[in-house]
């Protein structure tokens, strides 16, 4: 017997909330949306009329206590992730939290203890592993396609850029910069591609420039000084298993880089984006050339995916590991930087 929709709802209709939005709106017949939730009653408003919800509510315990959403995803500043995934917990929802997942690894600690109590599942929009260069990738190390990974590479960031359509510049809001938004996702892949290893130690750079600049571009609203975070942080990350990663994060690039992540194993390389393999033989080469399709809007994906491991009570593609060593690695590097030092993680 086909199963009912699912009872979904998002909390935040903002940039990043009409990206859930859109994606349920492609999941038609399998999720129905019984309310939007924002600050602001306008914003609010509109999003419900434009994808048709039941209701517009400004409020998450009035949502949460008169729509009973089943899966609940979370698209506002890093700050209220915590309050409001364990609100939902609490409400009998699943969660779809957006990146980071949380401020601190305290803070994610509390939300899996929660998730666990409840015999709730927790999943993220991080979409890399739902599109189709990274699950081709994450298969075909599985395989041992690359032979034994050892070393991993993330270059990313903005041409000039720092969001300006949310509150990225805060860290009271946000927790961090360049690092928290926008490496956040390369470095998930990553974790992700080269199997949840444990990290150990990290050493890492944070550096602010925009309040330095002789121009400096200020896309948000407010003075320069309303900025606190870091627009460029680098740095490497060792674990235990020997294994090591560097990454590059720059929201104010002179150019216009494609977030890269290449990963390095004892048959070859393959970098994500743009998506290639090569195998060595010998001093020769061969380039791997797979067909893949993308799929048509990787937040339905990932909402799908997660709405089929809840009725077949199955583990999401996120776990709990992986989230938790994502945010120690965050944290770590912060942490070294503040005090110029390599730290244990």
């Amino acid at each position: 017997m086909k199963s009912e929709p699912m009872r979904a709802a998002v909390v935040g209709c903002g940039a990043q909330g009409q990206t859930h939005l859109t994606g349920f709106k492609e999941l038609e017949g399998t999720a129905h949306l019984v309310g939007v939730c924002d600050s602001s009653a306008d914003r609010a408003g509109q999003a419900k009329e434009k994808f048709g919800a039941d209701g517009a509510y400004t409020d998450l315990a009035d949502m949460l206590g008169k729509a009973h959403p089943e899966l609940v995803t979370i698209a506002t500043p890093v700050a209220f992730h915590k309050p409001q995934t364990l609100a939902a917990f609490e409400a009998g929802a699943h969660v779809v939290c957006e990146k980071p997942l949380a401020m601190n690894t305290a803070e994610a600690d509390t939300m899996f203890a929660a998730a666990r109590r409840l015999g709730k599942k927790l999943s993220m929009g991080l979409q890399n592993r739902y599109n189709a260069s990274g699950v081709f990738l994450k298969q075909f190390i599985e395989q041992g396609g690359l032979g034994d990974v050892f070393h991993a590479r993330i270059y990313c960031g903005h041409s000039m850029n720092i969001p300006g359509w949310s509150v990225f510049h805060r860290r009271d809001l946000s927790g961090g910069g360049v690092l928290f938004a926008t490496a956040v996702h390369p470095l998930d892949l990553v974790v992700w591609l080269m199997g949840n290893p444990e990290p150990c130690r990290v050493s890492a750079h944070a550096y602010q420039r925009i309040r330095k600049m002789r121009n400096p571009p200020i896309t948000w609203k407010g003075k320069l000084e309303d900025c606190d975070v870091e627009d460029f942080c680098a740095g490497v990350v060792h674990f235990r298993n020997g294994a090591s990663l560097d990454f590059f994060s720059d929201w104010l690039l002179h150019d216009t880089p494609c977030p890269q992540v290449e990963i390095l194993g004892t048959y070859g390389k393959a970098t994500h984006h743009p998506f290639r393999i090569t195998l060595d033989d010998g001093n020769k080469f061969k380039e791997l050339k797979p067909q893949l399709v993308e799929p048509k809007h990787v937040f339905a994906e990932i909402f799908g995916d997660l709405i089929r491991c809840i009725r077949q009570d199955e583990t999401p593609r996120y776990r709990f590991s992986e989230m938790r060593n994502v945010q120690r690695i965050m944290d770590a590097a912060y942490r070294s930087a503040s005090e110029g030092r390599e730290v244990a993680v």
